[in-house]
């Protein structure tokens, strides 16, 4: 078992940081907890802050300062920017940065926020996946492809440094009262939800109690290597358009990929028909299935779910429909649970309108 004292956390003002700064203060309220981030949080604050992008060499003298004995990077850019190149060298370069800066430090143990689009979405993937099934990036997807990169560089860094207990985590799609990015507004506030090619793909959620649980009980137990963290059951997208009260339209591949494009090249303001706004590479996130199982997190660490992916989406419509954002007759349907999900995380770098995941999903 751990003994941890002192945590650094990157991106600790982003949705996952806050939920996992108020599980520790929950658990372990006499941890002494540094945020790193571009802007400062206004709930779940921690008792130290700086203001700091994750590619700033000065992050390495800001951990040095501070000497935790654990580290966990959760920084990382989920929506995608209008720069492709800036949205890379935030997210990988600045990673590769603060993996650099651990490496100095050697803290006792590390945890990177990993996601389950690392695996990629393809049509020959195991449904579910393990966390030894290889990964297949989907390079028309940033976050994703930047993802599965960044696995490869935790797994080097693991291996060369056996004397720290480093792992990495990856969620499912994130749902909750913080949740609010593009996989989010898809799941819950599309007008129509799309088959592409017909195909009625498996969705997995997590919510993200289990999240900032999950990576706590990681990082107690000294946990090593990759963890999926997603509930043990998924569901299809025909049954989110059902409970929704919503069409699951069959719908070419191409002709879906086309009407999102022209979405965006119009720049139409995202609220107007949410969920357009999605770069087009997570089509094929939604016409192939990427579901895992956390056989490592239940089998060898005992860490039990407390909520199932039926239960966190009918949560989190509960909670949309409960706010009015959906047509009133929809709201007045029954069987849903309650949730909310409104707050925006940050990430490193600079501020952008939502954030993961995952998976901040998430991602992510």
């Amino acid at each position: 078992m751990s003994s941890i004292q002192r945590i650094a956390i990157t991106g600790s003002s982003g949705y996952c940081g806050r939920y996992f700064i108020a599980q520790v203060r929950k658990r372990a309220p006499g941890v002494r907890i540094l945020g790193l981030d571009m802007a400062p949080a206004q709930t779940d604050t921690p008792d130290e802050f700086q203001r700091i992008d994750t590619r700033d060499p000065k992050l390495s003298d800001a951990l040095r300062e501070f000497a935790p004995d654990t580290v966990v990077h959760m920084a990382f850019i989920v929506n995608e920017t209008r720069s492709q190149q800036f949205m890379r060298d935030v997210n990988v370069n600045g990673s590769r940065n603060v993996f650099a800066a651990v490496k100095q430090l050697q803290p006792q143990r590390f945890l990177y926020y990993s996601s389950m689009v690392a695996f990629g979405a393809w049509p020959d993937n195991p449904v579910p996946m393990q966390e030894d099934w290889q990964l297949r990036p989907r390079l028309d997807f940033r976050y994703a492809a930047d993802k599965t990169e960044l696995e490869g560089d935790i797994v080097r860094f693991a291996a060369e440094h056996p004397e720290m207990a480093v792992s990495w985590i990856r969620p499912a799609m994130v749902l909750g009262q913080g949740t609010r990015n593009y996989i989010s507004n898809y799941v819950l506030r599309s007008v129509v939800v799309l088959l592409p090619d017909g195909v009625d793909a498996p969705a997995q959620f997590v919510h993200e109690d289990d999240v900032a649980r999950a990576t706590w009980e990681v990082l107690h137990q000294n946990g090593r290597g990759a963890f999926n963290v997603c509930p043990d059951d998924w569901m299809p997208w025909s049954e989110i358009a059902k409970l929704r009260n919503l069409r699951a339209v069959k719908v070419p591949l191409w002709m879906s990929r086309w009407a999102i494009k022209t979405y965006r090249a119009l720049r139409i303001p995202e609220m107007i028909m949410p969920g357009m706004g999605s770069p087009p590479g997570l089509l094929n996130f939604l016409r192939h299935p990427w579901v895992g199982t956390p056989k490592r997190l239940t089998e060898e660490l005992g860490f039990k779910f407390q909520h199932s992916t039926r239960e966190t989406f009918q949560q989190a419509w509960a909670q949309v429909a409960a706010t009015k954002q959906v047509p009133r007759e929809v709201a007045a349907r029954p069987n849903f649970h309650a949730v909310h999900e409104d707050q925006q995380p940050s990430r490193s770098g600079r501020r952008t309108p939502s954030n993961s995941t995952s998976a901040e999903a998430n991602k992510d």
